[in-house]
């Protein structure tokens, strides 16, 4: 075997390594890239279909707020809203508890302008026994929280994806049609569009 046939094999080896290490990282992200294509095409179809949806609050939903409980007024219903869903998936009272440092300005704009209505709408549940509205109410937050007391938003509102908390935030007009999906507590971007979109209610 000549010189060049001995070198060859003894570095054959060692390349092979190498190549299979970089065929693992371009599976690997080539899998990633897949991934983030698939979820990029299943949330623009989630917004297509919830933008072409009628977002309806619950029939049953009770407000905790100023130390007491009461059923939610029915004029709530026809105003435009700004609607957060806060459901299981998340630690309900960790994220109410951050309710008035999140949400404190928008609901004063709200009362501001009185063009909308600032819905904070939770997942009935106990906490140590409690209902989780007087648990609320007791706290005396100095911002309504709603209560979906038969846990039915999700029931009414198919078109909204369960797992998806991106999307459990909407702006609708008061027939319930989106105008705005994303929470502009949370989003400065968001928060410049809602204020554009605003001005469709309070000229």
């Amino acid at each position: 075997m000549n010189t060049t046939a001995q070198a060859f094999r003894h570095i054959l080896p060692r390349l092979v390594l190498p190549l299979q290490s970089l065929l693992v990282l371009l599976l690997l992200l080539l899998t990633v890239l897949l991934s983030t294509g698939c979820d990029s095409v299943r949330l623009r179809r989630d917004i297509q279909r919830i933008m072409e949806s009628r977002i309806v609050l619950p029939h049953y939903v009770s407000v905790a707020f100023g130390g007491e409980v009461y059923p939610m007024p029915d004029s709530v219903r026809s105003k435009p809203k700004m609607i957060v869903y806060v459901d299981s998936t998340e630690c309900t009272m960790c994220r109410i508890s951050k309710f008035e440092a999140y949400y404190g300005s928008l609901y004063a704009r709200s009362k501001e302008t009185g063009a909308f209505e600032l819905v904070l709408l939770i997942r009935s549940g106990e906490v140590e026994g409690m209902p989780i509205a007087r648990v609320i109410s007791d706290f005396e937050f100095g911002i309504p929280v709603y209560v979906d007391e038969r846990n039915s938003f999700l029931k009414d509102n198919p078109t909204i994806p369960p797992s998806d908390s991106r999307l459990h935030s909407l702006f609708v007009d008061g027939e319930g049609k989106p105008i705005l999906i994303g929470d502009p507590a949370l989003n400065g971007r968001i928060r410049e569009i809602f204020e554009n979109k605003l001005k469709l209610f309070n000229p």
